[in-house]
């Protein structure tokens, strides 16, 4: 037996199509020059966010890739908001690549002109952690995150990635109040919705896996927890042997 039901309407909520621009860009380097350049990039988050744009990012020792997406704007509109970036790169002489800024129709045509032929990676045996690092870190902690994520990739050469969006989910909508909406504050003051990975060895033991779980947790975790206290958990690897307290 069962219960049965008729659908009389239907409500769909739409959205316009809109233009949107869009480039591929890359760091690449040794040492102490490439992380300059990626401080130079991360640092200047807020002016992304703050446009509007939208970057996802993947990075390691020596390489960062980047897709900037934004939404709205026409080709110049987005120069004007990272020629400053690439002016400062090249005056800190950092190796840097960049893709033809291009307008397109819509976001799909977008996708599949850049984002198909940008990295993707798969059946990688990984654990995660993760936060949500918040414009007001980035603002005021930026070379300091960006050192710790120097010291996280130095703590296990070739085992730790580290991948993100950079976005600010509440700049259209300011809300400082929060009588708009019970989203957490952190989510409408996002710079960087950030993960990094830990590859382990392989054929683990279950104490190797324990082990695991604390070097992402404890170890990699708090070192970018100490450095970011106005942002918020994002993914980790928390076990249950683990009495951790994380904000």
């Amino acid at each position: 037996m069962g219960t049965f039901g008729v659908v009389t309407s239907v409500t769909l909520k739409t959205y316009p199509v809109i233009p949107v621009s869009g480039f591929s860009f890359s760091i690449s380097g040794a040492g102490d020059s490439f992380w300059e350049g990626i401080r130079i990039w991360y640092t200047m988050t807020p002016a992304y966010t703050s446009a509007g744009i939208y970057v996802w990012y993947a990075m390691q020792e020596g390489s960062v890739i980047a897709t900037f997406v934004a939404p709205n704007l026409d080709t110049a509109q987005t120069a004007a908001v990272v020629n400053p970036l690439f002016d400062r790169l090249r005056a800190a002489n950092v190796t840097f690549t960049a893709s033809e800024i291009k307008t397109y129709s819509k976001f799909g045509d977008l996708y599949r002109d850049i984002w198909v032929t940008t990295f993707h990676s798969s059946g990688l045996g990984t654990y995660f952690g993760g936060r949500q690092i918040s414009q007001t870190d980035v603002r005021t902690r930026g070379d300091d995150i960006v050192d710790t994520f120097r010291r996280m990739s130095a703590k296990y050469p070739g085992q730790v990635l580290f991948g993100g969006h950079l976005v600010n989910p509440g700049n259209r909508i300011k809300d400082p109040q929060g009588t708009l909406s019970a989203v957490h504050p952190v989510w409408r003051d996002t710079a960087d919705i950030q993960i990094f990975l830990y590859i382990p060895p392989p054929c683990m033991s279950p104490e190797q896996r324990k082990q695991a779980e604390r070097r992402v947790t404890v170890e990699l975790g708090g070192m970018l927890r100490e450095v970011t206290p106005t942002s918020a958990v994002y993914s980790n690897e928390v076990s249950k042997l683990l009495n951790l307290s994380m904000g």
